[in-house]
């Protein structure tokens, strides 16, 4: 216990970059125990969260509590990235977040354009 990554690698004849990946994903590692004896908790309901082996620590406990936040703090977020775009189908201007490329304004107009629904029920269908 205590020993530097470098002398475990020497010590065991493997890379140290072997032995950080795995002092971090079974949070051996030193940065890895000061986030645990913080705790973490959900941005929404304040739940201490389950830390996992790999990947980013998470910010909420469940993606019911992702979206209320994204809901409730839609106006903190800059969004810079909305495009108004004209559907192919029935031809309202919308506007899309983030997706410049996209054609359909809706579900329906995408369901009625690719499978050859005449445009007045299109018009009808479209949200």
């Amino acid at each position: 216990m205590g020993e530097s990554y470098r002398q475990i690698a020497i010590e065991l004849g493997i890379s140290e970059n072997t032995i950080k990946s795995y002092c971090i994903r079974n949070n051996l590692g030193s940065v890895r125990r000061e986030l645990n004896e913080k705790g973490d908790y959900c941005k929404q309901c304040g739940r201490l969260l389950v830390k996992g082996k790999v990947g980013h620590p998470s910010k909420f406990c469940s993606q019911k509590c992702r979206e209320a936040w994204w809901k409730a703090n839609a106006e903190i977020i800059e969004k810079r990235a909305w495009y108004t775009i004209d559907c192919a189908c029935c031809g309202k201007k919308f506007d899309s977040y983030g997706n410049q490329k996209r054609k359909f304004c809706g579900h329906e107009c995408y369901i009625a354009s690719r499978f050859g629904t005449r445009r007045d029920e299109c018009d009808k269908g479209a949200v």
